[in-house]
């Protein structure tokens, strides 16, 4: 794991070995994910019993007082590095989350492009019948009737020119 995470960029030679492990640890993550929500509401529990019982200057001793804002602080401590922890975790999965998405959503996006140019192709291939004459086949050819009218008025222009020159 720390091989892949040591890896520049993710090319077409390691994306292969990233995926399948990716994929090989999903249980696992799932499980971390649980452990450590665990932790985080356990320092938390830990954290509110330490507010709530703040002992006074004058009912305890010095050395007393201190165990108690050290466990205080350690309380917070576990938690705050806990959560932090938790939200890295929850940021990772959702970015190979995201990571899978893409991957199918690129795989989709070939097929259906491959999908197309298959339909491109069989459409060019079909003889071109014009309904106007029914002897006429011509291959992926459109008749002059079904040029675009302003390409039609250029090459009548243009040909217009051409005879009065002449």
């Amino acid at each position: 794991m720390l091989v892949l995470l040591l890896t520049p960029r993710i090319n077409k030679w390691t994306a292969p070995v990233v995926h399948s492990v990716l994929q090989e640890i999903q249980f696992p993550l799932k499980i971390l994910l649980a452990i450590l929500s665990y932790f985080v509401f356990d320092s938390f529990a830990d954290m509110r019993k330490y507010q709530i019982s703040t002992p006074s200057p004058n009912d305890v001793s010095m050395m007393e007082r201190l165990n108690v804002y050290k466990s205080r602080f350690l309380a917070e401590r576990n938690f705050y590095l806990f959560s932090f922890t938790l939200a890295l975790f929850l940021i990772i999965m959702r970015v190979q989350r995201m990571l899978q998405n893409y991957n199918k959503l690129k795989l989709r996006s070939k097929q259906r492009e491959k999908e197309f140019f298959d339909a491109t192709a069989k459409l060019s291939a079909q003889p071109y019948h014009h309904p106007n004459e029914p002897d006429t086949f011509r291959v992926g050819a459109l008749h002059p009737s079904d040029e675009d009218p302003l390409v039609a008025d250029i090459r009548e222009t243009s040909q217009a020119e051409a005879r009065r020159r002449d």
